[in-house]
């Protein structure tokens, strides 16, 4: 996935909106699906999902199955959402 200026502008907007200036917005398949303070609970989330911190680190939730939820979060680059 990438992150497009698009996407950028979405995350703030939703980042705005809900007041938050800290955490993680996640996105799964290209749309907001929620917030997280910490990155501390990947089985929370479908394998793919990119969480994208304030300052554009993003990171995919990686591992495990739709079922139990990922096994953990990998860095991957903040320019363009691609493996880092």
């Amino acid at each position: 996935m990438k992150i497009t200026p698009a996407i950028k502008k979405h995350i703030q907007s939703y980042r705005q909106y809900r007041s938050f200036t800290d955490g993680f917005v996640v996105l799964h398949e290209g749309e907001v699906s929620g917030w997280t303070i910490a990155l501390n609970n990947p089985q929370g989330w479908v394998p793919g999902c990119v969480a994208v911190s304030a300052n554009f680190e993003c990171y995919r939730a990686t591992g495990g199955n739709d079922y139990d939820g990922a096994t953990a979060w990998t860095l991957i680059s903040p320019a363009t959402g691609d493996a880092a």
